[in-house]
C-alpha cells in the first residue's frame, strides 16, 4: 500500500512539474521576395507562450544563408546587397495585444507601434509535414495581400515570423497567394522550462515608439532626402526624378500596402 501511494505521489509530482513548464524556443527564418526586386533576409525569432521577439541579422552574418531563389521559374533576378551608414538591424516585438517594429533607413532607425489588428485567420483544412512537424494551413488578408500560413500545434505558441501571429501553433512557413513573397523556418529549437523570458526592453521601446501615421509621413520625407543625396553624387548634367510622395508605400511595391491617410 505504501509503495502504491509513493508511486502515485511521484507520478503526480511529475505531472504537476511538466504542466507548470512553459514552451521556450528559437526559430531561424529565411525570407525571399521579388515584389519589386529580389532580396533575401535571415531573422531569428525568440518566443514563449506570451511574446515573440524577431531580430534580423546584419547582411554580413546572413550572407552564408542567402543563396538561390525560391521560385525556380523566375529568370533575370539577382540578389543585391546594399551597404548602409546605419549598422542597426530591424526588429519586431509582439505580444498577445501589441506589436512594435523598427524601420531602418540609411541613417536613422524609427521605432513604430503597429495599429491594432484582428488576426482572424481562416483554417483551410490542408495538412502536410514541414521537417518533423505536422502542419496545417490557414489564410488571412493583411495590408492589401492575402497570405497562406502553415503552422504546427506541436509547438504551442501563437507567433511566427515578422508581425504574423494569432494561430494555435508556431508558424513555420508563410507566403502571399501571388507567390512573390515567402518566409520559411530553416532551423527550430524548442525546450520547456519553468521560466522562459525574452530579453527585450519593452518599456524603452514604448517610450520611443511613434504611431503608424507619423511613420508614414517620416518615411515619405526620408525617402526623398535619400534620393536628393544620391542625385548630388551624379555627374554634372544628370538628374534623378523625385516622385511626389513616397508612392512605394502605397503602390504595391512593398510587402505591406498602406492606405493613404
Amino acid at each position: 500500500m505504501k509503495k502504491n501511494t509513493l508511486l502515485v505521489l511521484v507520478c503526480l509530482l511529475f505531472f504537476v512539474s511538466s504542466f507548470s513548464q512553459k514552451i521556450c524556443g528559437e526559430v531561424m527564418y529565411k525570407e525571399e521576395s521579388k515584389i519589386s526586386l529580389f532580396f533575401q533576409t535571415i531573422s531569428i525569432t525568440k518566443f514563449n507562450d506570451k511574446v515573440a521577439y524577431t531580430k534580423f541579422l546584419h547582411w554580413k552574418k546572413a550572407k552564408p544563408f542567402l543563396s538561390g531563389e525560391y521560385d525556380p521559374n523566375s529568370v533575370g533576378v539577382n540578389e543585391e546587397l546594399i551597404s548602409s551608414e546605419n549598422e542597426e538591424t530591424s526588429f519586431v516585438y509582439s505580444d498577445e495585444k501589441e506589436t512594435y517594429f523598427s524601420n531602418i533607413t540609411w541613417k536613422e532607425t524609427m521605432i513604430v507601434k503597429e495599429d491594432d489588428f484582428e488576426w482572424n485567420w481562416t483554417l483551410l483544412g490542408e495538412q502536410r509535414k514541414i521537417g518533423n512537424f505536422n502542419c496545417q494551413n490557414a489564410s488571412i488578408e493583411f495590408r492589401g495581400r492575402t497570405f497562406i500560413a502553415w503552422f504546427t500545434t506541436e509547438i504551442p505558441t501563437s507567433f511566427g515570423p515578422k508581425k504574423f501571429k494569432g494561430l494555435p501553433g508556431l508558424i513555420l512557413e508563410i507566403y502571399d497567394v501571388d507567390k512573390t513573397w515567402y518566409m520559411k523556418a530553416i532551423n527550430v529549437k524548442t525546450q520547456k522550462a519553468k521560466k522562459c523570458t525574452i530579453d527585450f526592453d519593452l518599456k524603452k521601446t514604448k517610450s520611443k515608439a511613434i504611431p503608424i501615421s507619423k511613420f508614414l509621413r517620416l518615411a515619405d520625407s526620408l525617402h526623398i532626402d535619400v534620393l536628393k543625396k544620391e542625385a548630388s553624387r551624379l555627374p554634372k548634367g544628370s538628374t534623378i526624378v523625385i516622385p511626389d510622395g513616397c508612392e512605394r508605400l502605397y503602390d504595391g511595391s512593398m510587402l505591406e500596402i498602406f492606405l493613404k491617410q
